[in-house]
């Protein structure tokens, strides 16, 4: 054991002796016993003490036991001092921050090795204004100080404290004068701007004509100002003036000779004697007047100096008079003003004013009008300027000296406790007091101290050093008498106060609390003998087993350290040093050591003291069960079920020592396992096969393995489990018939004679045993001509070979499939279908041919692109080596080049587009030399489109259940694929301009498939969600008309798990990135090609990164809005307004509370409607907060999930948060099954909630109100386990959908059938009523994403902004909001019916050749020029406008199409006569159409032209009349509105599809393919017959 050295507690003992003492001590007495002894000087008052105390103790031991606490327990017998208090430091002002001020010392007389002789500086000082190095001392300024006005810091405090680390702490407090020396850093200041002087002609030499007055804010040398004055524009004027440098007077030096009116320019500087030196300069103008016109002069003057004091408030009699006369004969006018100068000692701040005298107009007076202070201002300089009539002007100069008074008190500038130890010796310094004298001069700044002599008792305790402050002892202290004193000092200054004028100082009286310390002098004792806890031996490591807390009668002085000195056996417990906690350190096995006796001891610094802690170790079920074998096996026949156990899984529990004894073990199987509904296991191990297993691939296999689980406890909640696999091995049957395993069947080629095709190949799912040789044949109920033209034969070896009987070409028929059967060498027979394909040979002649190329050119930055081949009228396919292609004229064509062996048409990098979409009519001539033929013609029609970024990037997707190629060509509908779905997406989304852009591959489960990507506007793209939305509502008519599946709307490749490869697989979070390429992807057939964007939905792990906290700046990506902002490129962009160059959004109004930091909306009203949002991430950890208000007891805050026909197959992921009988609820669905959680507190009061929603791959929480509810904080939050299932995180693709469901809540039981989950488990579905605020998103605690709630991609019956007036307009009528609508809707029909009787009694009498106000037709105007038409000049029928949109009209009843005048047209089609489809809808296309088919009307007038056209007034117009401009407009014209444009009936849909938006009847589903208002679009329809008819009389304006 290490010697400790120890302090003695009185000065009289030394510490030599005490060593000595010690070492003797050590030598002499056995180990055992030197730990009950004391030190000789403490032994007598321990034995008292101990008698005194009935409670029992170990003996304390004054030598520590662990050597590591000896510095920190050594008794604190010293207090700090700093050496240093009354130096007072300087520094300069505008010095930076840091600049050191000075190292504070200090001494404490105790061990700088212990924590007791250790200094720590501090700042006790309030203002701020310093730092100090806690461990150097050292003072830096935290602030620039300035001397000079306005701040005037000339001096200022700082109070130190140095306190030690022993315990108790000791301190010692000092303040600290810092002088803040002046600087040159001002340059002087002239009390005018400028100076203009009138000067008569006939002034005399010498006389002084002006003062110069500058003032300098800086001190000493620094303010010591010199002047000079010299010209500005001729050198000589200075011969004419002299001026003194130091007063600054200026005189004449000789007389005038100028004439009257000449004027000197003169400048006059003035400079310090500062370095580095500072100068001003102003200008001077002296006007020369007329002569004998003399300056006024003063009469009477006071003297030049008064003083003042500051005291002086008198502000009603004048401090000083002037008299002037004017020395104009007749005329004593003058004119008085006292100049404002620019700095406070001349008058800035009008301290002095100067008021005309009331019975003598020649006389002014000066009045004080602010009080003095001379710690401010020490003197002022006053001028005062006297002119008359003739603007001559005299000046003199009045310094007012302000007198220092004793109008200060002191201060007291630390206020800190004073503290001192006991049993101190007389004359121990207690503390140190300071105080401050705002005065300016000595004695009245001059500050002693002394004790008050209220207490003559403390005056005896106490002296105080009147000068410095110093507080020392004038006895010695017991703590136990008293533990502290209040001191009363008092401060005085040292002159009769000017305050109280009574005689006597200012005084200032300050009581400080003096605070006794105390000293370790007794030791500490445990209040038991012995403490006997209980742990269970799988306590936790770190768990607390009990807490021995040691008492000491030394409260402050000593600080108790607890260790264990023996008995912890492989350091199976600690303790905590500063509490006596013990806790568990290692795992503890009650099997090894059952109990544990720890000796623990307590240390004061000076003394310590032991007990006992005898710990009994519990014994738990901490050991798992065991198996008796590590693997258990049995074997079975396929497809068998046993009736009895196949086997008997056995385990016992090592935690049961009698292996005789129950084990209390139950079994139960692995549920994960996809084959444990095959087997069972009951309480005794017995293990069965309750259904049939198979053992052939590929849905079965040879073995199947799954774990048994055993658990102890008879299953309880606390019981163990182990596992062990059972391993079940399937005896074969001859349950499969051999197939063939020629999955590229075989190739004959044409006109070849009848022979041997090939070898055949087979297969068997069973083992060998009941597998090969096979036999092959002629399915024997195959047809006759099968049988004709095909057999079978054997080669011997059990090798079969396919035999043709006949010639076969492949024009005729392409593939063959012929059946075979085969048989195993058991007899167990099976059919197949081998695919025979019938080799092409050049036998045919090619004719001219014609195909079409569609090209999407993303941003027009493709590079060079194979887009399509040259396409001929080939019966031949296998030919294309024996054909060459060429350009007709390939000079027409250089943004495109030709492979000439294959036909590939190649689209060049760089393309010219001169418009959005271009068209090329290529020619090409073949030649087939096997054949000789020679320049067949082959024509194709190239259309480029240019798709920006934000079509892209904004553009829907569903995918579906075709590949590519069929999609294109088809399938089984006559047109276009892809041009028949644009037609169908423009009518459902009323769109103006559709693009399907893309067409990719997509791998399905047993078949290929097609990803398809499309975007739409009108006048800004729509949002994805919207697109889908309407997709989703008519996915039953676009299948139907389609002939394919959607699969999925929105494709996402999270959306799936399992369904991700290995590779792709992420652990608890995924999201998708619409990765897009500037190559481009083809998709050929024979006579269409389309090349699309390659826009590709990638899956990538983890959380997508948080977004940008700036704002984008690029042009470009600012359409790029929520969807990529949030879910594909995480970058932010404006949502409205403008980004600026610091990275922030000016939205349109500068509202905080409007709009979110990207300039979302942040608040909506909803009234029972709903609004929809991108959804979100598949992200692992995912929080949702907003704000609502809401009456209403039910109503659906947000919902994102599955709706009735977005179903995935195998996907029932959803989460929602509704209000359900006024309290929140949450949903949370993970795959298997739906997790919820209420609480308590009742919402729908009216008044604004907040709501914090947070999921993990673990927990959910749910905190309402930020979790303050009164009286139970249960009410307000609640945490509760993740939903069971396999997935890691939630998975759903379809949109947020916020307030309500945009299928309605009656779909929900729909919906519950398809996902086949219980009705239930869905939320309620009620509509919202009510104001959302501030909804955000944040993913893995990143930074949130705004939902701009008041601008959603779709919605019904919602409002931006929070508007309860809106919310509850309904509720205010006492209505039912559908008997409110029936009611409108009945004033709207009587409203509308009245207005047809008036037009009706309004009609014009019937048309008449010869009256044309008898014209029965409907006019536009009455025109009266020539040339328009004679026929039709005056009538314009718009009848015809009110025809549907198409020429013609499918019929339900077979008879094909309608032409204008209802006769049906047969339903055969002419192909040459089909109108290509347009892409883009042309209102002057649409009006050329219909004016044609008038045209042909042959009782209508045949002089139509586009006059008639043309809109009222443009007479002028003639033929060259263009109607583009109307699918054009500018900037301005975005905010006209053009919903009326839908109500004039389908012949102004075009125009209504361009400068309308979306009506509410868009919603409705069209299940015939017709547009919103139920007509066939004109464009899109294709004409099947043109027929002459004889059309009905019209006409066409």
């Amino acid at each position: 054991m290490k010697n400790r050295t120890f302090k003695s507690v009185t000065m009289s003992v030394s510490r030599l002796a005490v060593s000595c003492w010690l070492a003797a001590a050590l030598l002499s007495i056995p180990p055992a016993e030197s730990s009950l002894n004391l030190p000789r000087r403490n032994q007598d008052k321990f034995s008292s003490f101990s008698n005194l105390n009935s409670r029992w103790r170990r003996s304390p031991s004054p030598i520590p036991s662990d050597p590591d606490l000896q510095w920190e327990q050594v008794e604190n017998i010293h207090k700090p001092n700093i050496q240093n208090c009354q130096h007072k430091p300087s520094i300069k002002e505008e010095q930076p921050i840091d600049t050191e001020v000075m190292q504070v010392q200090a001494v404490d007389l105790d061990s700088n090795a212990t924590g007791a002789g250790q200094i720590l500086f501090s700042i006790v000082s309030t203002n701020k204004k310093f730092n100090i190095n806690p461990s150097t001392g050292v003072i830096t300024t935290n602030k620039i100080f300035n001397r000079d006005e306005p701040d005037r810091e000339k001096v200022d405090y700082v109070t130190v404290k140095a306190s030690d680390r022993g315990n108790p702490s000791l301190e010692d407090v000092c303040t600290i004068t810092v002088i803040i020396e002046d600087i040159n850093d001002n340059a002087p200041i002239f009390d005018r701007a400028s100076y203009e002087i009138p000067l008569a002609q006939d002034t005399d030499a010498g006389a002084e004509i002006m003062r110069l007055s500058a003032t300098d804010i800086d001190e000493g040398v620094n303010q010591n100002i010199t002047y000079e004055i010299r010209p500005l524009t001729y050198p000589t004027d200075i011969d004419y003036f002299r001026i003194d440098k130091i007063t600054g007077v200026v005189t004449l030096a000789k007389a005038l000779d100028k004439p009257q009116g000449s004027v000197f320019l003169l400048q006059a500087i003035a400079r310090d004697q500062g370095f580095p030196q500072q100068e001003a300069t102003t200008d001077i103008t002296v006007d020369v007047k007329e002569s004998n016109n003399k300056p006024p002069i003063f009469r009477e003057n006071p003297n030049t100096v008064i003083e003042l004091s500051e005291m002086y408030k008198d502000f009603n009699t004048p401090i000083a008079s002037f008299v002037a006369e004017s020395q104009i004969p007749g005329d004593p006018t003058v004119f008085f003003e006292l100049n404002i100068g620019r700095t406070e000692q001349t008058n800035s701040g009008s301290t002095f004013r100067a008021l005309p005298d009331e019975k003598n107009d020649q006389k002014v007076n000066i009045y004080l009008s602010k009080p003095l202070e001379y710690e401010k201002e020490q003197s002022y300089i006053l001028t005062l300027k006297v002119g008359n009539r003739e603007n001559l002007v005299s000046e003199v100069q009045l310094t007012i000296r302000v007198k220092d008074e004793n109008n200060k008190v002191p201060v007291f500038v630390n206020i800190e406790p004073g503290a001192v130890l006991e049993h101190e010796p007389v004359g121990t310094v207690v503390m140190s007091v300071t105080a401050v004298d705002g005065d300016g001069t000595y004695p009245n700044n001059r500050v002693k101290f002394r004790i008050s002599d209220k207490d003559k008792d403390l005056m005896d305790m106490f002296a105080i050093n009147e000068d410095t402050g110093v507080i020392t002892t004038r006895v010695e202290f017991d703590r136990e008498e008293k533990s502290y004193y209040a001191l009363e000092v008092i401060a005085e200054d040292g002159a009769p106060s000017a305050i109280l004028n009574n005689g006597a100082p200012n005084r200032t009286p300050y009581r400080f609390k003096i605070v006794i310390k105390d000293k370790n002098d007794n030791p500490p004792y445990f209040p038991k003998q012995m403490y006997r806890p209980e742990v269970p031996e799988d306590a936790d490591i770190g768990s607390k087993v009990i807490e021995v807390r040691a008492k000491d009668e030394d409260k402050e002085a000593s600080v108790i350290s607890y260790s264990i000195k023996n008995g912890n056996l492989d350091l199976a417990f600690k303790i905590e040093e500063k509490t006596g906690i013990i806790r568990v350190a290692k795992e503890l096995d009650y099997e090894k050591i059952k109990e544990y006796t720890l000796i623990v001891q307590a240390y004061d610094g000076a003394f310590s003291n032991d007990t006992t802690v005898h710990i009994d170790v519990l014994n738990v079920n901490d050991m798992r069960p065991e198996f008796e074998e590590q693997e258990y096996r049995a074997t079975i026949k396929e497809n068998d079920v046993p009736s009895g156990a196949i086997l008997r899984v056995v385990a016992w529990d090592p935690d049961i020592e009698d292996r005789t004894a129950p084990q209390n073990i139950t079994y139960f199987l692995d549920k994960t396992n996809d084959f444990a509904d095959h087997f069972s296991i009951d309480n005794q191990g017995y293990f069965r096969v309750v259904k049939a297993l198979d053992r052939d691939p590929p849905e079965g296999s040879p073995t199947y393995h799954i774990f048994v689980f055993a658990k102890d406890e008879n299953g309880g909640p606390k019981g163990r489990e182990h596992f062990v696999e059972c391993i079940i091995t399937l005896e074969d049957v001859n349950d499969n018939a051999p197939t063939l395993d020629m999955p590229d069947g075989l190739v004959w080629y044409e006109n070849t004679d009848p022979g041997d095709v090939g070898e055949l190949f087979a297969t068997d799912k069973d083992t060998d045993a009941n597998g090969p040789p096979f036999t092959f044949g002629i399915d024997p109920q195959a047809s006759a001509d099968f049988k004709s033209k095909f057999d079978v034969k054997s080669q011997g070896g059990g090798k079969y070979v396919l035999v043709t009987k006949k010639f076969f070409d492949r024009e005729a028929q392409k593939t063959y499939s012929v059946p075979i059967r085969i048989a195993d060498n058991q007899g167990k027979a099976g059919i197949s279908l081998l695919t025979l394909i019938i080799g092409d040979k050049n036998d045919n002649d090619m004719a001219p041919g014609s195909s079409e190329i569609f090209v999407y050119n993303y941003e027009g930055r493709a590079p060079t692109t194979k887009i399509g081949r040259v396409f001929v009228d080939d019966p031949d396919d296998w030919d294309l080596p024996d054909k060459t292609f060429r350009f007709k004229d390939a000079s027409r064509y250089p943004d495109f080049s030709l492979d000439p062996n294959t036909g590939i048409i190649s689209m060049k990098e760089g393309i010219k587009l001169d418009e959005e979409i271009k068209t090329y009519h290529m020619e090409f001539e073949v030649d087939d030399v096997s054949r000789g033929q020679r320049a067949v013609p082959a024509n194709v029609t190239v259309t480029v489109k240019k798709i920006s970024a934000e079509a892209v990037k904004k553009s829907g997707s569903i995918r579906i259940d075709v590949p590519p190629e069929k999609f294109l060509s088809g399938g089984s509908l006559s047109a276009d694929g892809r041009q028949q779905l644009t037609k169908l997406l423009r009518g459902y989304l009323n769109a103006s301009v559709v693009d399907v852009f893309t067409l990719l591959p997509a791998d399905l489960p047993d078949k290929k498939g097609t990803d398809v990507r499309f975007s739409a506007h009108g006048s800004p793209y729509y949002a994805p969600e919207r697109m889908e939305l309407s997709v989703a509502r008519r996915k039953t008519d676009l299948e139907r008309q389609m002939d394919f599946n959607i699969v999925m709307i929105n494709i996402d490749e999270c959306l799936i798990e399992r369904s991700l490869s290995d590779k792709a697989k992420c652990d608890g979070a995924c999201y998708n990135k619409l990765e897009i390429e500037n190559q481009p992807t083809a998709v050929m057939t024979n006579r269409t090609t389309f090349v699309g964007v390659t826009a590709l939905t990638e899956a990538r792990c983890g959380c997508p990164a948080p977004p940008r906290q700036s704002c984008d700046l690029d042009s470009s990506s600012s359409s790029n809005l929520w969807r990529s902002a949030y879910s594909l490129e995480q970058q932010q962009v404006c949502l409205e307004g403008s980004c600026t160059v610091t990275g922030k959004c000016q939205c349109a109004i500068d509202q905080p509370q409007v709009y979110g930091p990207f300039c979302e909306k942040r608040s909506a009203s909803i009234r029972y409607g709903w609004t929809t949002h991108q959804g979100i991430n598949s992200c692992g950890n995912t929080t949702i907060r907003l704000r609502f208000t809401t009456k209403q007891s039910r109503g659906l805050l947000l919902y994102q999930g599955p709706s009735p026909n977005t179903v995935v197959q195998g996907v029932t992921d959803f989460v929602a948060l509704e209000i359900h009988e006024g309290k929140l609820k949450y949903y949370l669905n993970y795959g298997r099954e739906t997790s919820t959680g209420i609480l308590q507190k009742i919402v729908s009061d009216g008044v604004e909630h907040s709501v914090e929603f947070s999921w993990s791959n673990s927990t959910v929480h749910l905190i309402l109100d930020n979790g303050d509810c009164l009286p139970s904080i249960q009410d307000c939050q609640l945490q509760a386990s993740r939903p069971r299932g396999k997935a890691q995180y939630m998975n759903s693709n379809g949109p947020l959908q916020v307030g309500g469901l945009y299928f309605g809540k009656d779909r929900l039981r729909d919906l519950a059938a398809e996902l086949k989950v219980a009705r239930e488990t869905l939320p309620a579905g009620d509509s919202f009523a009510g104001c959302l605020r501030d909804l955000q998103v944040s993913e893995n605690d990143g930074s949130p994403l705004w939902i701009s709630l008041g601008t959603p991609a779709d919605g019904e019956q919602y409002q931006d902004g929070c508007s309860m007036e809106y919310v509850l307009a309904v509720e205010a009528t006492g209505m039912n909001l559908n008997f409110l609508l029936i009611i409108l809707a009945i004033l709207a029909i009587i409203l509308t019916a009245m207005c047809v009787l008036t037009v009706y009694r309004r009609r014009r009498v019937p048309y008449s050749d010869k009256d044309i106000d008898c014209d029965i037709r409907e006019n536009i105007i009455n025109y009266d020029d020539e040339g328009g038409g004679e026929g039709d000049g005056t009538g314009y029928d718009l009848s015809v406008l009110r025809l549907r949109s198409g020429t013609t009209q499918v019929q339900e009843n077979g008879y094909g199409h309608m032409t204008l005048n209802g006769q049906y047209l047969p339903p055969a089609v002419d192909k040459q006569q089909q109108h290509q489809q347009q892409e883009l809808p042309g209102v002057g296309h649409f009006l050329d159409e219909t004016k044609d088919k008038v045209d042909q009307d042959p009782e209508a007038t045949p002089y139509d032209d586009l006059r008639h056209y043309a809109y009222e007034g443009d007479g002028n117009s003639g033929t060259g009349s263009s109607l583009s401009s109307l699918n054009s407009g500018s900037e301005a014209d975005q905010d006209l509105e053009f919903e009326y444009l839908h109500n004039f009936g389908p012949r102004f849909k075009k125009l209504a599809d361009m400068y309308g938006r979306e009506t509410e009847t868009d919603s409705s589903s069209s299940e015939t393919g017709e547009n919103n208002l139920g007509y066939h679009d004109y464009h899109d329809h294709v004409v099947q017959q043109q027929q002459q008819q004889q059309p009905g009389s019209e006409s066409w304006c």
